[in-house]
């Protein structure tokens, strides 16, 4: 085992799935998990918030385009300030020497907005895209990029932070705590962890499953912790059915697009398309040879994409990988 492995705080953690009322709290799980070699060192309870999740991943997305839209502007002005060169004016009146006036200036004007053109900072028109599409014909004007964006991680780090205190202001108090049925336990030792999660924990069936190790923050799809195992079971059966059906119906366009490559057969059972021979020989040679492979690609890459989007009958990135395959 590797020393650094075992220092992280993956190494030591399990997800607890499906835990059932009345220990589903933390002076509960500390007492059921403690049996095992080092004990537990923390537990954390998994809230539920309804809407947190789709808030912090449209904060990440807005946070990223902020700093493209950041460093998009820096180049700008960077560009602008050699172009147009270094104003004299200020050289004559300071009183550092010209070296650090120019290191000055240099770094100043890179940054500052005195003297760059307000038409040069990034732009954009509201709305995702197609949306934005639309209000480019309808001729709605661009908005300031970067002050935008400030606004909108304001009020979404407001939004994020109201929704988790109201969450854990109705645990407190005693109103969600049926609610609660997941939870990450840290252990002292590595070994309490890998055999915390192959243990009977509860005498209730398929109670604390499924439990998962060496979770990562990133791999773990938070809108599913807090989905009872009942209605993880009906949403299961009914993926697998939308699944089953799909690949079967798949079949239809996969079929049409192979039969491209023999256009005799086609038009023996369609003969308005004869038309179609009057096209040169190399366009018929792309027809026939080159549009059914791509097509069937294309259908076999957008199949495991849609199946992939049933997701939330799991409850890790891994495992819903794994169910797709």
């Amino acid at each position: 085992m590797s020393e650094r492995h075992l220092r992280t705080l993956q190494a030591t953690t399990i997800l607890v799935c499906g835990v059932p009322l009345g220990t589903n709290d933390t002076q509960s799980l500390q007492n059921i998990f403690n049996t095992f070699p080092g004990g537990v060192k923390r537990i954390w309870l998994s809230y539920p918030a309804k809407g947190l999740q789709k808030d912090i991943n449209k904060r990440v997305t807005i946070a990223r385009k902020l700093e493209a839209a950041e460093s998009t502007l820096i180049s700008s002005k960077l560009k602008h300030h050699r172009k147009n060169g270094r104003r004299a004016s200020h050289a004559s009146t300071n009183p550092l020497s010209n070296d650090e006036t120019n290191h000055l200036e240099s770094r100043n004007t890179a940054i500052s907005d005195e003297s760059f053109p307000q038409e040069l900072r990034p732009h954009h028109r509201p709305g995702s895209f197609p949306i934005s599409l639309f209000s480019r014909c309808r001729g709605i004007r661009k908005v300031d990029t970067i002050q935008t964006y400030r606004t909108e991680l304001i009020d979404l780090n407001t939004s994020i932070q109201t929704k988790q205190q109201e969450a854990m202001a109705t645990v407190n108090e005693g109103q969600g705590n049926d609610k609660i049925i997941a939870a990450f336990i840290q252990f002292n030792r590595q070994l309490g962890a890998h055999l915390a999660a192959q243990a009977v924990i509860h005498r209730q069936t398929l109670a604390m499953e499924p439990r998962y190790l060496e979770v990562h923050p990133k791999d773990v799809l938070w809108d599913n912790l807090n989905i009872d195992y009942d209605y993880r079971v009906i949403r299961k059966m009914i993926s697998i059915l939308l699944a089953t059906v799909l690949i079967i119906f798949w079949a239809i366009p996969v079929a049409f697009v192979a039969s491209i490559s023999k256009l005799d057969v086609i038009v023996q059972y369609a003969p308005f398309l004869s038309g179609i021979y009057d096209l040169p020989n190399a366009v018929l040679g792309i027809i026939q040879g080159v549009l059914p492979p791509i097509g069937l690609a294309i259908l076999m890459m957008i199949l495991p994409i849609i199946l992939y989007s049933k997701k939330e009958l799991v409850l890790d990135r891994f495992t819903a990988q794994v169910w797709t395959e």
